[in-house]
């Protein structure tokens, strides 16, 4: 009887058998891991963000319940266009934002004691407490809690990820204006429907008033000056939240941020990147121009507030478009937009805090009617005859 040979090896169909298996679990597993990471991700920035909101709350606490301005500048006396003396905010003098104000919040004493209130946010004069340190590079200093993980894949350098709730106005807490937003034409945001517009950012006159007003509902947190009695300083108390703590956005996701946009490499080469820099092109998010159907400002469209206008993308939450995140195009050498607007490099949306601590996922295909609600913290207040009026939000809408 002739016994059959025993084999030594493995054939070539059980190798590709075996190959076959493993791309197959690769295939599932590949996926899945990167869906772990992006939950965690997703996750820690939320976390970061809930931390930068009690820090608020707990600032507000200990001033009056009031919340700090968005960024700081000095106070000027100036003629204005209305022709009168008055004190008005130095935009070239910015000596801080947000973030300076509630560093002893955030545990970070050791930050706040080395900086210097009474001097420029890019001001290099060593500190007294530590010659170690100027205002500038403490603000070019990286502090983990200032940056949501997600945003290193698109800039390892950033210093800020986040801004906080500057409403419907691109123009430190005035209204749109014509100079400043093509897309409504040249006739401006009339609030209230009078007729009249805020032409300048100083335009102080009595028929203006209701639009200033408006503008200040529509939004969180506004510039402000050291002195804090300049005609243009607004401060914002968690009293005044009308439409409720819940249902209004104090901070979102900016990848952006620190840095801006349209003036992102002046800012660079003058001031480098810091998550100090009050300008509100980078401390503060706005929203769509787009809510004044035709540049028509007396029929608001609030279903347009996730909207880009038309020139750019700008203020719209971002989309994959053909795979390609819209984020992405910041990467261009020429600059796509001028304002920050809410975005991340999470797939589907982006996280935002809420005035009471909370933090939420808004996807990024929320109705614009929606989010127009969740950004505008007292709008229900304003006269119910007025364009710019809201309805509050409703607990099934979000």
């Amino acid at each position: 009887m002739v016994l059959a040979k025993p084999r030594c090896g493995i054939t070539l169909l059980e190798v590709l058998v075996v190959i076959g298996v493993l791309a197959i679990l690769l295939m599932v597993l590949i996926p899945a891991v990167q869906h772990a990471r992006e939950a965690a991700r997703r996750a820690e920035c939320g976390n970061h963000m809930r931390q930068l909101a009690v820090s608020m709350q707990q600032f507000a606490t200990a001033n009056r319940d009031t919340f700090p301005n968005s960024g700081t500048f000095l106070g000027v006396s100036t003629t204005g266009s209305s022709g009168r003396l008055d004190q008005y905010l130095s935009w070239g003098n910015g000596m801080r934002n947000w973030v300076v104000d509630v560093l002893p919040y955030m545990e970070n004493e050791k930050v706040a004691e080395r900086w210097q209130f009474d001097r420029t946010f890019d001001d290099t004069l060593p500190s007294p407490n530590d010659a170690e340190w100027s205002n500038r590079s403490l603000g070019q200093n990286k502090i983990s809690l200032l940056v949501c993980p997600n945003a290193h894949s698109v800039y390892p350098e950033a210093r800020l990820t986040y801004a906080v709730n500057g409403g419907f106005n691109t123009w430190w807490g005035c209204p749109m204006t014509g100079l400043m937003y093509p897309d409504v034409l040249g006739k401006g945001m009339d609030y209230d429907g009078n007729g009249q517009v805020v032409s300048y950012c100083d335009d102080m006159r009595p028929e203006t008033q209701g639009d200033r007003n408006a503008a200040r509902a529509l939004g969180l947190l506004w510039p402000g000056s050291t002195s804090g009695n300049t005609s243009q300083d607004v401060r914002r108390t968690i009293q005044s939240i009308s439409d409720g703590t819940a249902n209004t956005i104090m901070i979102a996701e900016n990848i952006h941020a620190a840095h801006g946009e349209y003036f992102g490499f002046w800012l660079d080469l003058v001031h480098g990147r810091s998550w100090a820099n009050p300008d509100p092109n980078v401390a503060a998010f706005h929203v769509s121009d787009k809510i004044c159907p035709g540049g028509d400002c007396r029929r608001i469209d609030w279903s347009k507030a996730n909207s880009p206008n038309t020139t750019t993308n700008r203020y719209k939450l971002p989309q994959n478009i053909n795979g390609v995140r819209e984020d992405l195009r910041r990467l261009s050498p020429v600059p796509q937009f001028g304002w920050p607007f809410p975005s991340s490099m999470h797939p589907t949306g982006l996280n935002v805090a809420m005035c009471d601590g909370s933090v939420r996922f808004l996807a990024n295909t929320v109705d614009g009617e929606v989010y127009a609600k969740l950004v505008t913290p007292a709008a229900s207040r304003l006269n119910p005859t007025w364009p710019v009026f809201q309805s509050p939000l409703q607990e099934d809408d979000f």
